[in-house]
């Protein structure tokens, strides 16, 4: 089931709850639209970070600046995948720290000059991702300035109103019911709260997310 909105997703997700308003009051109701959606959209950021389902490859760009390093990467971005750059159009991949420092130490890839490989100029040829620290190294470091175009998975964009819409593919809105309602059951109110059914609800939800990833990981050629 897919829903058109966010809106069709909370008045779903209502009736599961056997709390149902009256002419879109949510005044008397167990739980306001605000809650929902809150819910809804904690359900889809989840799902969006757990499968890495949402690709972008036109939206998050890096401004390289002649002899700079190192540069902030968006909050947003979840996993770098490849980058290409706009003057040439060269594909540039990503590496680790410990790739580099093997690779000049055994003077491989690239690498053709001995000493601090930190401190080489010249064209692009690496990026390296630092996601505890949220920023990117170029390596080496540029010699001109350009764009920098990655390609990525992101987070899922927030929602807030009704009448937004749900980011990831309408094959799995239905699933972000489970999660919804476990939250909705874990609402400390005495008329809400129900530990047990919202156990086992997340424990579906759960589940479900782990066979999102699976099939993301297959669509994708993703090692698991």
């Amino acid at each position: 089931m897919a829903f058109a909105t966010v809106g069709e997703l909370v008045n779903f997700a209502r009736v599961q709850l056997f709390d149902l308003t009256v002419a879109d009051d949510d005044t008397r109701s167990l739980f306001s639209n605000a809650e929902l959606i809150a819910y809804a959209n904690r359900a889809q950021q989840e799902f969006a970070e757990f499968t890495k389902c949402l690709l972008d490859n036109s939206t998050y760009t890096i401004s390289v600046a002649s002899g700079t390093r190192e540069y902030t990467l968006d909050d947003d971005i979840l996993e770098l995948y490849s980058g290409w750059l706009g003057t040439t159009g060269k594909r540039v991949f990503p590496r680790t720290f410990e790739d580099i420092e093997l690779g000049y130490a055994l003077n491989t890839d690239t690498i053709t000059e001995l000493g601090a490989w930190e401190t080489v100029t010249g064209p692009v040829e690496f990026i390296i991702v630092d996601h505890t620290f949220g920023k990117i190294t170029t390596y080496p470091i540029s010699d001109v300035t350009e764009t920098l175009n990655l390609n990525v998975a992101k987070t899922a964009t927030a929602i807030t109103a009704m009448n937004d819409t749900l980011e990831i593919d309408p094959n799995f809105h239905i699933d972000l019911v489970d999660s919804v309602r476990s939250q909705a059951y874990s609402k400390q109110d005495s008329e809400t709260v129900d530990p047990e059914r919202a156990a086992l609800l997340n424990n579906t939800w759960k589940s479900k997310l782990q066979e999102a990833k699976r099939y993301y990981d297959t669509k994708y050629g993703r090692n698991t």
